[in-house]
């Protein structure tokens, strides 16, 4: 692990980041400091990964498909954001085109595309292009919700 120190409580050099983390052992809804999160189970390369909704916003990154129940959970979002990797195809993640499609299924008012390459493009030629309701996400966003 290449940062595994953070996660050390013995013989911490002082000013160390720590983390404590919390293991997600289902995928039921759990309360998250006072917001409920609800699992979202993708694949991603074969590997099941997690994505969340918080009441009417969704996050989900590193995503190439999802099954129509964990889409269920993605009904009437505010907020949705999700990857967009890059133009083609690619093994692992939603590529441009998918992720329009997919963003387009759920419906969301406002998707914000995130954990892009820099082979999708420059931001200002992309962003004008996209649909309506969706956006390129950027450093330091702040969706307000």
């Amino acid at each position: 692990m290449r940062f595994g120190y953070i996660f050390n409580d013995e013989n911490k050099y002082p000013g160390s980041p720590s983390v404590k983390p919390t293991v997600i052992e289902s995928v039921e809804p759990f309360l998250c400091a006072t917001k409920t999160a609800i699992p979202i189970k993708v694949s991603h390369y074969g590997l099941e990964v997690v994505g969340y909704r918080f009441g009417t916003f969704a996050y989900i990154t590193d995503m190439f498909s999802i099954e129509p129940e964990e889409e269920s959970k993605l009904d009437n979002l505010d907020v949705l954001v999700v990857n967009a990797l890059r133009i083609d195809p690619h093994p692992s993640h939603l590529h441009l085109d998918a992720a329009i499609v997919f963003a387009q299924r759920m419906g969301a008012k406002r998707t914000f595309f995130t954990h892009i390459s820099h082979k999708l493009g420059f931001h200002n030629q992309v962003e004008s292009a996209l649909p309506e309701g969706i956006h390129l996400a950027y450093d330091n966003l702040i969706i307000t919700i």
